[in-house]
């Protein structure tokens, strides 16, 4: 695991240290702009995913047994929390975006990154 961890970070340490001569902001931009895509992409489809485990467990509660229901009922509680975290984080980072006047799915651009020159 820490393998593959450091093999994901490692690229990017000389761009967040600037331990390199020049910055090639395009590549940063892009990466930024990749992370921003994917996440977009992800947190629809975790939500979608997450919706639909609590209804598969939410008809083994109701299709359970007096045995089984205290199996199925941590299942529907563990579901429950689940959208629970995800929607009050979505939630969150809009009440913080309207707070502080920011705007969502920007694009970031290549002069708005920080470099030093040597």
């Amino acid at each position: 695991m820490k393998k593959i961890i450091l093999s994901l970070v490692a690229p990017f340490v000389p761009a967040i240290a600037f331990a390199q001569g020049q910055v090639n902001q395009t590549y940063v931009t892009s990466i930024v702009n990749l992370l921003q895509y994917v996440v977009q992409k992800i947190f629809p489809l975790l939500t979608i995913i997450a919706v639909g485990f609590f209804f598969w467990e939410l008809i083994s509660y109701i299709r359970a047994t007096a045995e089984e229901k205290a199996k199925t009922r941590s299942g529907l509680l563990y579901s429950i929390l689940a959208l629970f975290i995800m929607l009050s984080f979505f939630g969150i980072v809009k009440l913080l975006q309207q707070v502080t006047g920011v705007t969502g799915g920007g694009v970031i651009e290549s002069q708005d990154i920080p470099q030093v020159d040597f």
